[in-house]
């Protein structure tokens, strides 16, 4: 069962630009790891790690493990039987993992990774919120 906990992040401009800017980056390697399993058929994500993961995590800047999460979510998406090329909105989720974002629970603390990175932001949630922080798995 999946549980969903709704956090506020407490962010200056400069830090809510950046948020956007790796989201916005993110989207754009999905977009072009999409292009590729569109035009080679290939849905296996090992398989696509291993043409790609090299030329997504330099052509993008990106982190090693946020490279798997885009070719991941990618691949998950292809994963039904109506073969039509996906493509991912600005605005759209991105899933994160503990090695991306770590909630630091006694100091209502976020660590993120970013473009730019690791950022540290304070959040804000209810109590009940912060009980199902304190039991959390999985990805963010």
């Amino acid at each position: 069962m999946r549980l969903i906990t709704k956090i506020k992040l407490q962010t200056n401009s400069e830090q809510k630009l950046l948020l956007k800017q790796t989201l916005d980056v993110c989207k754009e390697a999905c977009e072009f790891v999409s292009s590729i399993v569109f035009l080679s058929s290939i849905k296996n994500k090992y398989d696509l790690q291993k043409l790609l993961y090299y030329e997504v995590k330099e052509a993008y800047n990106l982190s090693a493990q946020t490279t798997i999460l885009c070719i991941q979510k990618v691949t998950n998406d292809y994963q039904s039987k109506h073969f039509t090329q996906r493509h991912y909105k600005k605005n759209s989720a991105m899933p994160f993992d503990d090695r991306i974002l770590t909630i630091n629970l006694n100091k209502n603390e976020v660590s993120i990774w970013t473009i730019n990175g690791r950022q540290k932001l304070s959040f804000a949630c209810s109590k009940e919120q912060l009980e199902l922080l304190k039991k959390r798995k999985g990805q963010s």
